[in-house]
C-alpha cells in the first residue's frame, strides 16, 4: 500500500469514524494526509534534537513513530 493511503486509512480509524464516504465528502484526504504529516515531521525533528539518544535510539523512536502512525517499515525493523 502506499504512504498516502497507510496515513490516511490510520487516520480514519483513529478518529473512529462510522460511515467513511460520508467523512470524505467533508473532508479533502489531501488535508487529512497533510496534517498527519506535519505532525510527524514534527515529532521526527524533535527527536533528532534530543541530545540525550545516540543514532541507534533515534532511528529505534523514529520506526516506532512509523509504526504507531500506521506506516510499514518493511523487514528492517525485524530485530
Amino acid at each position: 500500500m502506499d504512504l498516502f493511503n497507510e496515513i490516511l486509512i490510520k487516520e480514519i480509524l483513529t478518529q473512529n469514524i462510522i460511515n467513511t464516504a460520508d467523512y470524505l465528502k467533508t473532508v479533502k484526504p489531501s488535508k487529512v494526509v497533510k496534517k498527519a504529516c506535519y505532525a510527524m515531521l514534527q515529532e521526527i525533528k524533535d527527536i533528532l534534537a534530543d541530545g540525550e539518544l545516540d543514532d541507534f535510539q533515534c532511528i529505534e523512536k523514529i520506526v516506532r513513530l512509523f509504526e504507531k502512525s500506521g506506516i510499514s517499515c518493511g523487514t528492517r525493523h525485524d530485530f
